[in-house]
């Protein structure tokens, strides 16, 4: 309840999310928000086989508003393997870590939220694109 609580306040209903698998669902249905693209199978398996590549993935989550990424081990969008991909450094960015103690069999389980750069209307990411060369949507460029 507290990350939907967290979602629902920093984003509007028009936003979206994506993200790890196990959570990403729950929180979305939570908060009110869709799923980006509305991608509900984002398990690292989906990647790694080439059922759907990085590209497709993207292209289809960006054009849908996505404003998070929830991020947890052990899954595509674990924290540290974020941090190594270009193109989730390049549009997103850490905002906010959640500690819950009993959700893995009462072990701590941290669930991260990465949220878009750029938060201008309209805003939205572009596979292949630097945040700073690709316009804004109805506008000049989006220069943040």
């Amino acid at each position: 309840d507290e990350i939907a609580a967290y979602v629902r306040a920093n984003s509007t209903p028009e936003d979206t999310i994506t993200g790890a698998s196990d959570y990403a669902p729950l929180i979305a249905m939570l908060s009110g928000r869709r799923l980006a693209g509305d991608e509900v199978d984002t398990n690292s398996k989906v990647f790694n086989t080439g059922m759907v590549t990085p590209q497709a993935f993207w292209t289809k989550v960006c054009a849908d508003r996505v404003k998070f990424i929830v991020a947890a081990p052990m899954s595509y969008f674990a924290p540290e393997s974020m941090a190594k991909r270009v193109f989730e450094r390049e549009w997103f960015r850490p905002d906010k870590v959640f500690v819950d103690r009993t959700l893995k069999h009462w072990k701590t389980q941290e669930i991260g939220l990465w949220v878009r750069k750029g938060d201008a209307p309209g805003a939205v990411c572009r596979y292949g694109v630097k945040a700073k060369e690709a316009p804004a949507a109805g506008e000049g460029r989006d220069e943040d």
